[in-house]
């Protein structure tokens, strides 16, 4: 969830984007990477990693759809 919330933060600052604009934040691919490497950073685990990375990832798929 931190990660998800720093990058949300970022998105705005760094991407323009509007604060809840999601297509903004997801459609640009440096979301993706942040997301990715805060988790691999932050997590304990491999495994937690994975598990925010794919939350991550559905998330954007869902908003998308």
């Amino acid at each position: 969830q931190t990660c998800i919330s720093n990058m949300l933060a970022i998105a705005q600052s760094a991407f323009g984007c509007a604060s809840g604009d999601v297509v903004c934040y997801c459609t640009n691919q440096d979301f993706g990477y942040g997301v990715r490497d805060c988790a691999q950073e932050a997590c304990g685990s491999a495994e937690e990693a994975n598990t925010v990375i794919s939350y991550g990832t559905n998330y954007c798929a869902c908003e998308l759809s």
